[in-house]
């Protein structure tokens, strides 16, 4: 009996975050938006080979995996994370949110279920030169020391034509235990050209997005108190910011088709193909 009012809380959880009054809905909605938009446009640039290898680097519990192969038509795909990165930031989440691991917890957050294929360092990739027709991150290069050496990295190991698509956040909050710089557009495409990668296209979130993520975010801090770990307080803030997140949504929706700027982008996504050789 317990488990079926598990699965059904569980499952109008996953009803609830597609609606306006959860707070990352503009967000989430408008990511998954563009990475479909970038794999479309992607797919129109290759001939779908049965030997094509996939390689994602910080592709946490894989929930792209199933999206790759049917839009790609890759034979494999590698997911590749950190240990000490996931290990790190999970205790320090943990700390934050001491509940995470109870059954609110995973209402709130999800299970983590962080099972990569390999585990690996993006400093150091561990496969040989030219192993992969396509690499790709999403939301990774933010909590990576050195992103010069993992492009050089990316470099070594994507094949000459080859391709590299990303994802990475602009406007956002620091988030993580880790999360140490931010690319911009063109300090994407400057990193990029340095290691003979051209770019084929690019693409980003809302101005609305932005402002619907940093305000909420704000307010889950702040208003519902998430990271200081009462539940009472917790449960207060939520009933109240419930009625603030659909308004902030709805209003930001109506912004994101009213202007367009990306200098105040959230996510900046981008295609680049492996045409020359590094610059020295």
């Amino acid at each position: 009996m317990m488990e079926k009012i598990k699965k059904g809380i569980f499952s109008l959880a996953s009803l609830y975050v597609k609606t306006p009054f959860y707070p990352h809905w503009l967000e989430f909605m408008d990511v998954d938006k563009n990475i479909n938009v970038l794999l479309k446009a992607l797919s129109e640039e290759i001939k779908k080979d049965n030997n094509c290898r996939l390689l994602e680097i910080g592709c946490g519990n894989k929930t792209k995996k199933p999206m790759l192969h049917d839009q790609l038509g890759i034979a494999s795909y590698h997911g590749l994370d950190y240990p000490a990165w996931i290990n790190d930031n999970f205790e320090a989440s943990i700390k934050q949110v001491p509940f995470k691991s109870s059954f609110l917890g995973n209402v709130l957050f999800g299970k983590s279920n962080y099972k990569p294929d390999i585990w690996g360092d993006a400093h150091i990739l561990p496969f040989a030169n030219e192993s992969f027709d396509f690499i790709c991150h999403f939301e990774t290069m933010e909590h990576v020391a050195n992103i010069d050496q993992a492009f050089s990295e990316i470099n070594r190991c994507l094949k000459n034509e080859g391709f590299l698509f990303f994802s990475i956040p602009f406007l956002y909050q620091e988030h993580t235990n880790y999360d140490i710089s931010r690319l911009t557009r063109q300090g994407a495409d400057a990193l990029c050209r340095k290691y003979g990668l051209v770019k084929i296209k690019g693409f980003e979130t809302g101005f609305g997005t932005t402002l619907s993520q940093l305000c909420n975010s704000f307010l889950i801090k702040h208003m519902v108190g998430l990271y200081h770990g009462n539940k009472i307080r917790v449960i207060a803030g939520a009933l109240i910011a419930s009625f603030i997140f659909p308004i902030v949504n709805i209003m930001c929706l109506i912004i994101n088709h009213t202007w367009e700027d990306p200098a105040y982008s959230n996510h900046f996504f981008f295609i680049f193909q492996k045409k020359m050789p590094p610059r020295r």
